[in-house]
């Protein structure tokens, strides 16, 4: 097994970065957090960190070396799709500062993408899909992976395109947590259209096992990865998915009567290259998420439950 050297995590205060953050700690990996002043670890942290504002700072050059991966996750997620300019710019600064310190220290890569770059479709799509970028997000997203492919040779560079990645810390409103945080307070949840849009949530554990088994794979891996969950489901069954979940739970489930744009979106993501190249698959059924989701937010409120 070809293990690099120490392992530098962007964005480890972020959902995935978190996630990596554990497990690679937790397989014996010497691992570098790199925290922004907002998402500052514990002061006992089990591992060492930097405080750095990516778009600004870079790594510096004493604790980057050509034996050392970088798994690249800071980035910035806009509320919507449709956000700023802003967004997209200060991710392209991280990201170009970040590939400047790799090129520079001949360093590997593991670069933590987006399947968002496919854009809107109900076919299945696979790595060589053609990408239909449709936002300033996976612009950004997509031109990074393009960078990479350009300025960084001989080295190891995976690039893993995610979809849907989902834990209990997660901060951002995404139908997932809208939808147990509901279920959870006994109000009415709404789909908008008939409830047909598709998607397929990834647990960010499995996202972390999927940095790892990129970490230990053989330089031939280089390349574009999707990570995905696997068992894609609409959002009308996932409203019945999550009531059924929750004990004596009294939401009623019904249409918003707004149309949904996306109505014919099916997530549908062939994960066969990862399986194949990473060895690497899901393990996280989306029943299982959830209810560790549920069971998390009980323990962090049981003066409610």
């Amino acid at each position: 097994m070809n293990v690099r050297n120490r392992i530098i995590v962007t964005g480890a205060g972020g959902l995935i970065g978190s996630y990596a953050m554990r497990d690679l700690h937790s397989r014996g990996f010497d691992v570098l957090g790199i925290y922004s002043e907002r998402t500052r670890p514990a002061a006992n942290a089990p591992w060492p960190y930097l405080i750095l504002d990516l778009a600004k700072d870079h790594i510096p050059q004493s604790i980057l070396s050509e034996n050392d991966t970088v798994v690249h996750c800071a980035a910035q997620i806009p509320v919507t799709f449709a956000d700023t300019e802003q967004i997209y710019h200060k991710n392209k600064q991280i990201d170009d500062n970040i590939i400047a310190a790799v090129q520079e220290n001949g360093a590997h890569l593991i670069f933590i993408s987006s399947t968002s770059v496919y854009g809107l479709s109900k076919d299945e799509r696979n790595e060589e899909s053609v990408v239909n970028i449709n936002n300033l997000y996976s612009r950004g997203k997509y031109e990074t992976e393009q960078k990479i492919g350009r300025l960084l040779s001989e080295k190891k560079k995976i690039i893993l395109r995610i979809n849907a990645p989902y834990a209990p810390e997660q901060r951002n409103s995404t139908v997932l947590k809208i939808f147990i945080e509901k279920a959870l307070s006994d109000q009415p949840i709404s789909y908008h259209g008939q409830g047909n849009r598709e998607q397929d949530f990834t647990a960010a554990s499995d996202v972390a096992s999927a940095i790892a088994a990129a970490h230990v794979a053989d330089v031939s891996a280089n390349g574009v990865f999707n990570i995905s969950g696997g068992a894609p489901i609409n959002m009308r069954e996932l409203a019945a998915l999550i009531v059924g979940l929750i004990p004596g739970c009294k939401s009623t489930i019904t249409s918003s009567g707004a149309a949904d744009e996306q109505e014919a979106y099916k997530a549908n993501f062939s994960i066969e290259k990862a399986e194949k190249f990473l060895r690497w698959k899901p393990k996280v059924r989306l029943r299982d998420g959830i209810l560790h989701w549920v069971n998390h937010y009980k323990d962090e409120n049981r003066d409610i439950f």
